[in-house]
């Protein structure tokens, strides 16, 4: 086609290619990353050949009263000054109030020297925005062009269109960000996959580069792909996967100007990121993630889910949020029929429930060891049983009263974080933690229905970590589901061969029979029996999960602090 990206920078007809060439943008690493910030990849403002640059941002808030901060940074990440219409100076950012139903609206002035860059914008997760910039042409105002970019969250994985026919290009950039507030220094660089597809979606070709961090890169597709001849000539899409930083993007198809404006006039259209389809990644896993507040909830729950998904080829991770050391009178009842001192596990002489949290892990990484996982698929967090509830509420720094423990104790050393207080901050970085590190495609929790308060609390756990972590997404879908329902309908789960829809909730979203597993009901009570403490105090009511099918729904946002309410089905993330 004969066009470089990088040669459309001088003379008057390249003035427009010189705002589609920094639109594609920036590539780079930057220091203090909020983890509900979202990113505008375009802002321009000034005088460059014979036009004129304005970005107007625009934010409406559909939550309660939020504050928003937006910051400005130029190509190479430093913090940059912005003029605006009614404001004085050059900020660097702009902090104001956004009330529950408002808007804001914030103009550059296009008349300065030509600044470039982007913007990071952080506040309630009800808050969005777009920046949308235009090109004047300075003789006659006339407005030549006008896009608008939307606020961007990086994600790990994704897919971008492609046109390149005719007169057209498609330009892709890319920003892998630090999770967590790390600085460049700390991820020395990121490998990206670009996979190419046609239309149909079969694999064209494929690219790695190796990109450092803090450096810009924005390309035109055909260029990334120099070496396919159809590149430069087709349309499909392109799928991109970093290594180890998360990705902020944004692709835009230009047409292209030959002639000076008015004389042809170029267009610019924003192309959508969309989360990457595994049925274009080949052979590539989903990546599993199961939250369960006890030991046996996962296998409740989740036993034939676990064996499809590994029959499948697919990664699977279960977390367990505490050790189930507050169920008394199973280890009561434990310790009256069997020898006190087979299960003194800490060698103290006694069997406390610290002990019966121990045996109750041995249980649970040999049930999980049934389906087929390792030892190291099995996470514990190690938080009070029968006080997750509590660290909710944040009432501070909690003390099981069944343990005498208020942080994640030393004799449990198989848990992730052993030593951290018992509070709200604490548990929530941890769920945060070992999402950000296995980085799932798909989640399954306890529904904020369910009448326990360790599930329900679990499930907002988990729904809050996934809002607070929206910019690092890599799940295409988080559900929902129910163990404990009984105290609202006698009987739950009934002793059926399968589920009946709990009273007051909304049809599930989702139903995998146990025939598309490698384990049958039977199989699935078998691996219930594992968990031998449970099942001596509540086999019955245990082994009713041993359906021929399991059951989910599709969760959506909670923020609520108290008692659990029936949110019926929801939307994903």
């Amino acid at each position: 086609m004969g066009k470089n990206f990088n040669s459309l920078l001088s003379g008057r007809s390249r003035v427009c290619s010189c705002f589609f060439v920094l639109v594609f943008f920036l590539l780079m690493t930057f220091q203090g990353l909020a983890e509900d910030s979202r990113y505008f990849p375009q802002v321009m403002d000034g005088v460059f050949g014979d036009a004129e640059y304005q970005t107007t941002f625009r934010f409406v808030n559909t939550g309660d009263d939020t504050s928003v901060t937006l910051e400005f940074f130029d190509n190479g990440g430093d913090p940059a000054g912005m003029p605006f219409q009614g404001i004085d100076g050059e900020p660097e950012s702009l902090q104001f109030l956004l009330k529950r139903g408002e808007t804001a609206s914030f103009r550059t002035i296009g008349t300065g020297d030509f600044v470039t860059g982007f913007a990071r914008f952080t506040s309630s997760p009800f808050v969005d925005g777009t920046a949308a910039f235009i090109g004047i042409d300075s003789a006659s105002r006339v407005i030549m062009y006008e896009t608008a970019v939307p606020s961007v969250f990086p994600a790990y994985e994704f897919t971008v269109m492609l046109d390149s026919s005719g007169d057209l290009d498609t330009g892709l950039a890319l920003i892998p960000v630090v999770p967590g507030g790390g600085s460049a220094a700390s991820v020395e660089e990121a490998e990206l996959t670009l996979t190419l597809h046609d239309s149909s979606g079969e694999i064209v070709t494929e690219e790695t580069i190796t990109v450092a961090a803090a450096q810009k890169t924005s390309k035109y597709i055909y260029e990334i792909f120099a070496g396919a001849a159809d590149a430069g000539e087709m349309e499909g899409s392109v799928t991109v996967s970093s290594d180890s930083l998360p990705l902020v993007a944004i692709s835009s198809r230009q047409r292209y100007a030959p002639e000076p404006f008015p004389l042809s006039i170029p267009t610019l259209t924003i192309y959508p990121v969309a989360p990457l389809s595994h049925t274009l990644k080949g052979e590539n896993p989903e990546r599993l993630m199961i939250f369960a507040p006890h030991p046996d909830d996962e296998a409740l729950a989740c036993a034939g889910i676990i064996s499809r998904a590994l029959l499948r080829g697919d990664e699977v991770r279960v977390v367990l949020v505490t050790c189930g050391d507050a169920y008394t009178s199973a280890k009561n009842k434990l310790e009256s029929e069997y020898s006190y001192r087979a299960f003194d596990r800490d060698g103290d002489g006694d069997f406390d429930m610290l002990d019966y949290g121990i045996v109750r892990h041995g249980e649970t990484i040999s049930a999980m060891k049934s389906l087929g996982l390792d030892e190291s698929d099995v996470v514990f967090l190690g938080y009070p049983d029968a006080g997750i509830d509590d660290l909710w509420r944040d009432i501070g720094i909690y003390t099981s009263p069944h343990t005498g423990a208020s942080e994640v104790p030393e004799s449990y050393d198989f848990a992730r974080s052993v030593g951290n207080p018992y509070t709200r901050e604490s548990i929530l970085s941890d769920v945060k933690g070992v999402i950000r590190e296995f980085r799932p495609t798909l989640l399954y929790s306890p529904r904020d229905t369910d009448h326990h308060q360790d599930h329900w609390a679990t499930g907002r756990f988990v729904t809050q970590a996934l809002t607070e972590l929206r910019e690092f997404r890599t799940w295409t879908a988080h559900y929902g589901y129910l163990v404990h329902w009984e105290a609202n309908e006698q009987g739950w789960p009934q002793d059926s061969e399968d589920y009946a829809r709990p009273s007051g909730h909304a049809p599930w979203d989702l139903q995998i029979p146990l025939t598309e597993s490698s384990i049958t009901a039977a199989g699935k009570e078998s691996v219930i029996n594992l968990y031998f403490s449970q099942c001596i105090a509540s086999g019955d009511y245990l082994r009713r999960f041993s359906k021929t099918s399991e059951v989910f729904w599709l969760e959506g946002f909670s923020f609520l602090k108290d008692t659990p309410v029936i949110s019926g089905t929801g939307i994903s993330y």
